[in-house]
C-alpha cells in the first residue's frame, strides 16, 4: 500500500486511479462496500485502486469543540490497507480546499492531480464548497471531464442504513455490539500509556492509563469487557471509561487491566477492542467494595472472554 501525504508528491504518481471518495469516518460496512468495487474496477485494468482522504475531517474544522471521530487517520489508513486498497492520498483539508467549487474540485483534483478513471461514491456523498456537489452532478461533471462515476446503494443493516451517525449513536448508548455489526470489527480505542495516580495499583489492580486523542469518541460510560492489543499480542482486559466519583474525579479517563500481563507499557502505543458493556460507572462509599466489584468485573469478564474466543484471532476487519 502506498500513502500519498500532499498535492505535490500526487503530482508526481504518473498512473491512472480508480477513486473511492467520501469521509470513511469509522470504516464501516458501508465505506467496505465502496471500496471492494474500488478494487474489482482496479482489476479490470481501469487504474490503481486507490482512495482520497480529507485530513483532517471537514467536521472537525468546522464544528472544532462538538464533533467527534469514530477513528483516527492512521486507523483509517490500517483498516483500508487490510481491505487491500493500493494507494491511499492524504489531501490536507483547509479553508482553500473547502471553497474550492464543484466543478474544479473535479477538473483540477480528480482528473488533473489524481488522475482518475473511476470515481465510486456512496449514495449521500457531498464535495466542493459548502457541500453543494451531489452524486448526481459527480456523474454529469464526469461525462463532461472524461472519468465514470459509479454511486454505490445503501448498505442496510437488521433493517437500518450502515452510517458513521448511526455507529456513533449505538457506541454513545453502550451498544458495543450494534456498533460492531455496523462497523465489521469491534470498535477500537487506542494511545499511548501515560502515568496515571496509581490507584489501580494500590488497589490491587494496576491500570494502564490511555492517551485516546481529545476528538475521539468515548462509548457510553462505564466497565467494560475488551481485548489490548500490544504490539499484536492480544490480551483480554476490562476497561474503564468514566471520571472515578469513587475518588471525585472531574476528569474522564481511559483505564486498562490486563489480565494475567505485568509489562511495563508506559509510552507504549496499546490499542483497545471494546467486547461489551458490562456496567456504568458507579460511585462507592468505601474502597473495599469498589475492590470487591473490580474482582466481579474481571470475574464476569473472563466468563465473556470463553465466548468470544473464536473472534480472538480476527478481532479487526474479519470479526464476526
Amino acid at each position: 500500500m502506498r500513502l500519498i501525504k500532499s498535492v505535490e508528491e500526487a503530482l508526481l504518481y504518473s498512473q491512472d486511479t480508480v477513486m473511492a471518495l467520501g469521509n470513511f469516518d469509522g470504516v464501516h460496512k458501508g465505506h467496505q462496500t465502496l471500496i471492494k468495487y474500488c478494487i474489482r474496477e482496479g482489476k479490470k485494468g481501469i487504474g490503481i485502486p486507490s482512495v482520497l482522504i480529507l485530513d483532517p475531517h471537514p467536521s472537525l474544522v468546522f464544528n472544532k469543540s462538538n464533533f467527534k471521530l469514530i477513528n483516527t487517520t492512521e486507523q483509517k489508513i490500517k483498516l483500508m490497507e487490510q481491505l487491500g486498497i493500493e494507494n491511499i492520498f492524504l489531501l490536507p483539508f483547509d479553508d482553500k480546499l473547502a471553497n474550492v467549487t464543484a466543478e474544479e474540485f473535479g477538473r483540477h483534483y480528480l482528473k488533473g492531480i489524481f488522475k482518475t478513471q473511476k470515481v465510486i461514491v456512496g449514495f449521500n456523498y457531498s464535495f466542493g464548497r459548502k457541500g453543494l456537489g451531489t452524486p448526481g452532478l459527480l456523474k454529469d461533471l464526469g461525462g463532461a471531464m472524461g472519468f465514470a462515476v459509479e454511486i454505490v446503494q445503501p448498505v442496510m443493516c437488521e433493517g437500518e442504513i450502515v452510517s458513521s451517525t448511526l455507529i456513533r449513536k449505538k457506541l454513545q448508548k453502550g451498544d458495543i455490539r450494534g456498533a460492531q455489526k455496523l462497523l465489521g470489527y469491534w470498535p477500537v480505542l487506542g494511545g499511548r500509556v501515560i502515568p496515571g495516580e496509581q490507584r489501580g495499583r494500590v488497589l490491587g489492580f494496576p491500570t494502564a492509563n490511555i492517551d485516546v486523542p481529545d476528538y475521539i469518541l468515548l462509548p457510553a460510560l462505564g466497565v467494560y469487557a475488551a481485548l489490548a492489543n500490544h504490539k499484536n499480542t492480544l490480551i483480554p482486559a476490562i476497561v474503564n471509561i468514566g471520571n472515578k466519583p469513587t475518588f471525585r474525579s472531574n476528569k474522564i479517563t481511559i483505564e486498562a487491566h490486563l489480565l494475567d500481563y505485568e509489562q511495563n507499557l508506559y509510552d507504549e502505543y496499546l490499542e483497545i477492542s471494546l467486547l461489551k458493556h458490562i456496567r456504568p460507572e458507579q460511585k462507592f462509599d468505601q474502597i473495599s467494595q469498589l475492590q470487591h466489584q473490580v474482582a466481579s468485573d474481571i470475574k464476569a469478564a473472563r466468563s465473556l472472554f470463553q465466548e468470544f474466543k473464536n473472534d480472538f484471532a480476527h478481532i479487526s476487519l474479519s470479526s464476526k
